[in-house]
């Protein structure tokens, strides 16, 4: 998020294995509150370094859901492209870059960097450069772009695909299910991708969000690592409150699972890397005494 993304730290107990969590990130509200709500929703997706698209379409969403405006189909396709470009590109890093980095492998920058560059196009076409107001897509060029990000991102999986899953000793935690399933094929992008080929044809220009005098309203947006939620507060047409709540929030603040996994964990640094990289923070994490792990 900006220049700082906010901070994982994991603590050794003093008295027994494992870690506390102290998880921090910045305080971003105060650069959207008093802006008008069309500024702040394209501003949103600029602050927010990670999953700024999610944030952007959590947001205004959440301004429909205080007008109770009608979804048209145009939102609903505008938003779902947002979206999955995101997804494909943070699916990129972590395929070439963070699961082999974590398993032991040499990270695969030059596969990430076809899926990264065919996802800046389509954003591009998508509109996405615009700071203030809704998207303006180039409805002749979107198609051919969300076509090659579809093709770049199959062959980055092709060529993830029969890489070797680390094996973690979790004591019969049921940890080894979870790394499984993180370096697992992501086939929800891959065919949300595809859909998105098929939506793209018939795109068209995002309406403008509807007016708030006042109120509040709630909205999300799927990541690749969960649901992001925005709680805004509306007075004069300007935003007054705003909250996120994202699937790091929930994975290692107090209680989360993450957060209750690491304050039992007594496995070896390798391993607590791979355990890592399936949780999947979505800010930099390092132990007390150890390297940032991005």
């Amino acid at each position: 998020m900006n220049a700082d993304t906010g901070t994982l730290l994991l603590l050794p107990r003093r008295s027994a294995p494992g870690f506390r969590v102290r998880y921090t990130l910045p305080n971003l509200a105060p650069l959207l509150l008093g802006r008008p709500i069309a500024e702040a929703e394209a501003l949103t997706g600029r602050l927010h370094a990670v999953c700024g698209s999610a944030h952007r379409v959590a947001l205004a969403r959440a301004v429909v859901d205080a007008t109770n405006a009608v979804m048209t189909r145009a939102r609903c396709v505008t938003w779902m492209l947002l979206l999955v470009i995101e997804q494909a590109e943070v699916m990129a890093r972590r395929v070439a870059l963070d699961l082999p980095g974590a398993g032991g492998e040499s990270a695969k920058p030059e596969e990430a960097r076809p899926v990264l560059a065919a996802a800046r196009v389509a954003r591009h076409a998508l509109g996405v450069a615009s700071v203030r107001g809704p998207l303006a897509p180039n409805v002749a060029a979107l198609p051919g772009a969300m076509a090659e990000l579809s093709d770049a991102f199959d062959r980055l999986i092709g060529a993830h695909r029969g890489r070797p899953v680390p094996v973690i000793d979790d004591d019969g935690a049921g940890l080894q299910s979870l790394v499984d399933e993180a370096w697992s094929m992501p086939h929800i992008t891959a065919d949300a991708l595809a859909a998105a080929v098929t939506e793209a044809a018939d795109v068209a220009a995002e309406p403008a969000l509807p007016p708030v005098d006042r109120g509040s309203g709630v909205g999300s947006a799927d990541t690749v690592r969960g649901r992001l939620t925005t709680k805004v507060g509306f007075m004069c047409g300007d935003v007054v409150t705003i909250e996120w709540t994202t699937p790091t929030d929930r994975l290692f603040t107090e209680g989360g699972f993450g957060a209750l996994l690491l304050e039992q964990w007594a496995g070896s640094a390798r391993d607590l890397a791979v355990l890592m990289a399936a949780l999947d923070p979505c800010v930099p994490w390092r132990t007390s005494a150890a390297q940032v792990h991005a």
